[in-house]
């Protein structure tokens, strides 16, 4: 009976004994019947399957019938009938059946050795126990037992989530249904925590690796949190808890990431967003309550890695704005509403033209442009990027090979790549098979990625950064110090240029620490061999500062605006007139 009673006992929703008496009804009382105990009886007991110890104590009755209806659910040491507890107790002990004139004692052994014992008593059929009615009691067991571990591997299936054993989104649904139905939510709070960047760890490494994150995750929040809160994972990566409004916070819960997680052997910094919601009386349902969260959870994914945020009717209104942008880029992308601009990069020691990075707009129908720290965050988190990149790098290459026909050999073209692009499958393929169509070298195209591609799982990034160079391909680190892992990652990966970012030539003029920043980093490129190109360069003063610093390269206002393709060449032969700042 241990192995029958496991999945209704320890099922979702708390105590899977109330689950017994319907067992009870049916099957016990058909068997006492059988014996012709109906009126007098019957009792099983079995051992609770998550104790191990044997102590009379850890058995208790799951179901009886007649006069021992009452004594459903005891334990055995609470039984106050002598000969019900003596008897049911010298079965588990002595571990064999005992039939005497007017009751039988049967023992059931079970696989994993527990067993269970029933009593019976009363009965004119009891004088005449057989083989024949014992292997019917045995076989009427056995079919009901099969009956209820199918009925609970369907509910553990509903319920739990097979991979980590924590209950899944309907279970933390129906929990929460409960505490509203109950009085027992106001105070509260609902949060969800989200992985980010785990579908680049899941295509960088593999299910299997993330599979082993999402279980160290889960531990170290079951051993923080378990005692207080119920936790549950509600999708791929995300995990919800439910608790106390001082204890489920960002400021509680964030630290818990701070540590890395140790996979094979490799530490692993895992960054992570989360969404809340302080559950009111008014409360609806608990379905509701998690969509707040994810409201909530959205807006903080739109804020960049590690935010958190709370829900507010306000956090609604902007997330049905984020869904809408996320619509009309859908479609942008379909009509071809995207364009691309060129920003030249210039050499701050002989003014000439080095490079060209292209750089993606939008224009809605309306005519109005859509700012790209607006619609690209929508676009990586989407994974629309991907589509979105590849048309980029076709269309970039493209026009280098024009501006070749147009006059204007051996400039370098600057891509971004983001990090969905960049841990997509085929990506050196995909890159091989562009340059071919295009006519290009591979020398002649320059990849830049951000630090927040760089951190996501560091060997296998480098291993693939050292490929894309084998063929040819230069490697940018962008907006380089803005990042969360900084200088400590460098040194392992293969680049061929870092890019000063625009925040720190801003404090140049007035020699504040931003000018500090750029000289530590020109210093750091300079000493790992690698160039150094400032972005965001406005004015002399800073481009002479730069120099003054040994900076290489430049690409700002000063030099050039953003411009079309068409405008390109007329702004290349003027530069080649005059090397210098441009127009």
């Amino acid at each position: 009976m241990g192995g029958i009673c496991e999945g209704l006992i320890d099922g979702p929703g708390g105590d899977g004994w109330r689950d017994l008496p319907e067992f009870a009804e049916s099957l016990i009382a058909r068997i006492a019947d059988l014996f012709g105990a109906a009126r007098e009886g019957l009792v099983c007991m079995c051992l609770h399957p998550r104790r191990p110890a044997r102590a009379s104590s850890d058995y208790r009755i799951v179901a009886a019938s007649g006069r021992f209806a009452h004594l459903a659910s005891q334990r055995l040491t609470d039984i106050d009938d002598p000969h019900v507890s003596a008897s049911l107790s010298k079965a588990l002990r002595e571990r064999r059946s005992a039939i005497g004139e007017r009751a039988a004692t049967l023992f059931f052994p079970e696989p994993d050795g527990a067993g269970f014992a029933a009593l019976l008593a009363g009965g004119e059929a009891l004088r005449d126990v057989d083989g024949q009615l014992l292997t019917a009691f045995r076989t009427s067991i056995a079919l009901s037992a099969t009956h209820i571990r199918q009925t609970a591997r369907l509910r553990e299936f509903a319920f739990v989530d097979q991979m980590l054993g924590l209950p899944n989104r309907a279970a933390f649904i129906r929990a929460l249904d409960k505490a509203i139905a109950n009085g027992r939510i106001a105070g509260r709070t609902v949060g969800l925590i989200d992985i980010d960047q785990f579908v680049e760890i899941n295509d960088m490494f593999g299910d299997q690796y993330g599979d082993i994150l999402l279980g160290s995750i889960a531990r170290r929040l079951a051993e923080a949190l378990r005692e207080h809160c119920l936790i549950a994972r509600v999708a791929g990566d995300t995990f919800a808890v439910f608790g106390d409004d001082a204890r489920v916070t960002p400021d509680r819960l964030h630290p818990l990431f701070a540590r890395p997680f140790e996979m094979e052997g490799v530490a692993h910094p895992v960054s992570v967003c989360m969404g809340f919601v302080r559950c009111g009386e008014g409360a609806e349902s608990g379905t509701v309550l998690l969509k707040n969260a994810s409201i909530a959870l959205k807006r903080a994914k739109a804020e960049g890695q590690g935010k958190s945020g709370y829900y507010s009717a306000a956090v609604g209104i902007r997330i049905r704005e984020h869904s809408r942008l996320l619509h009309e880029l859908h479609l942008a992308y379909e009509r071809r509403h995207l364009s691309l601009v060129y920003q030249p990069q210039v050499s701050l020691s002989t003014g000439a033209t080095l490079g060209i990075e292209a750089l993606l707009r939008w224009r809605t129908e309306d005519g109005d442009f859509v700012p790209p720290d607006v619609f690209v965050p929508i676009a990586e988190r989407s994974g629309l990027i991907v589509d979105i990149g590849a048309w980029v790098l076709c269309t970039a290459l493209r026009a280098l090979s024009a501006l070749d026909r147009a006059g204007f050999p051996g400039l370098r073209m600057a891509i971004n790549v983001s990090a969905a692009q960049f841990a997509q499958a085929g990506i050196l393929e995909k890159l091989d098979h562009a340059l071919d169509k295009a006519g290009i070298a591979p020398d002649r195209l320059e990849l830049e990625i951000t630090e927040s591609v760089a951190v996501v799982g560091m060997k296998d990034v480098a291993d693939l950064l050292g490929q894309i160079r084998q063929r040819g391909i230069s490697v940018a680190i962008d907006d380089f110090g803005t990042g969360f892992s900084s200088l400590s990652y460098l040194d392992s990966l293969p680049a061929d240029r870092l890019k000063i970012d625009r925040s720190f030539v801003a404090l140049l003029d007035a020699a504040r620490p931003g000018g500090r920043i750029a000289e530590t980093i020109v210093s750091l490129g300079h000493r790992l061999d690698m160039t150094v190109l400032a972005e965001g360069v406005e004015n002399e003063a800073q481009a002479a500062m730069l120099r003054a610093l040994g900076c290489d390269a430049a690409q700002g206002y000063l030099y050039a605006r953003p411009m079309p393709l068409e405008e390109l060449p007329a702004w290349l032969e003027r530069q080649q007139d005059s090397p210098g700042r441009g127009t």
